[in-house]
């Protein structure tokens, strides 16, 4: 949370994510709630083989737990 998209050095992300990043976004909390909601969809071409979590509240408790390893 906090991290522009696509920015940690040594991890292969997609062209979709990297490009995302050159656009600047910002993975913030409201960002997180709609990628993690469906991230195909989110953010097309990206690597990421998950089909999201369509509970408001798993969303809201997988961003509480990343928030704790933010700087925020």
């Amino acid at each position: 949370i906090g991290r522009r998209a696509g920015t940690v050095d040594g991890f292969n992300y997609s062209d979709a994510n990297k490009a995302a990043g050159a656009g600047d976004l910002i993975w913030t909390e409201e960002v997180l709630f709609k990628y993690l909601e469906a991230p195909m969809v989110f953010m097309p071409r990206t690597k990421m083989a998950f089909p999201g979590l369509k509970d408001e509240q798993d969303r809201r408790d997988i961003i509480a737990y990343l928030k704790k390893f933010s700087n925020l």
